[in-house]
């Protein structure tokens, strides 16, 4: 069976579990094109010191943003990883999730519906991820956090 993230150690799991809890965000995005919603996993972790960043990045595999804004003029760094590598991602690290455990559960399931490849879906599918995409956006607001939806 092929890995789409990087087999992670113990420990490194145990880190990365951290940088997610704190620094991170498990979400399931909505992107509209030409009329049709579509709904993607993505996990991230964005941070100023992009020696973080580049931890992430060897150890999981995933991407590098530079974010255009600028904070107290101090660049910020996004990692970025989606879909079946985000949600192998989150299975091995999961264990030692704290505030986010929740989360990268209904993340997990809503990523094992979509497979691998993906494919053209239902109504009733489509209103699946819908509601599992409501429930990711609840459990953050449970927590006090609320972003806006991220339209692509």
């Amino acid at each position: 069976m092929k890995m789409y993230c990087n087999a992670i150690e113990e420990l490194d799991k145990a880190y990365v579990a951290g940088l997610v809890d704190a620094d991170g965000c498990i979400q399931i995005c909505r992107r509209t094109t030409n009329k049709r919603v579509r709904y993607a996993l993505e996990v991230s972790v964005s941070n100023t010191d992009v020696r973080i960043i580049n931890y992430l990045t060897n150890i999981v595999g995933g991407g590098v943003r530079e974010d255009c804004r600028m904070h107290r003029k101090i660049i910020c760094y996004s990692w970025v990883i989606t879909a079946h590598a985000a949600m192998e991602l989150l299975e091995q690290i999961k264990p030692y999730l704290q505030s986010k455990k929740d989360e990268a559960e209904v993340a997990t399931i809503f990523q094992q519906r979509i497979g691998i490849q993906g494919k053209h879906k239902s109504v009733i599918e489509k209103e699946v991820d819908k509601i599992l995409y409501d429930k990711c956006r609840a459990l953050k607001r449970s927590r006090g956090i609320f972003a806006a939806p991220k339209e692509v």
